[in-house]
């Protein structure tokens, strides 16, 4: 039973870190893009 409960802890885990990662991504090809379309230099 401990078994099942931990590999659904580590299935979660990972899910939410693939989630926060994409986010990240995500936001750092935007800011990225950003900046180098309309940074006044």
């Amino acid at each position: 039973m401990a078994t099942i409960w931990q590999r659904a802890k580590m299935t979660k885990a990972r899910y939410q870190a693939k989630i926060a990662n994409q986010r990240k991504d995500y936001l750092h090809k935007l800011t990225t893009d950003l900046v180098r379309n309309y940074d006044c230099d």
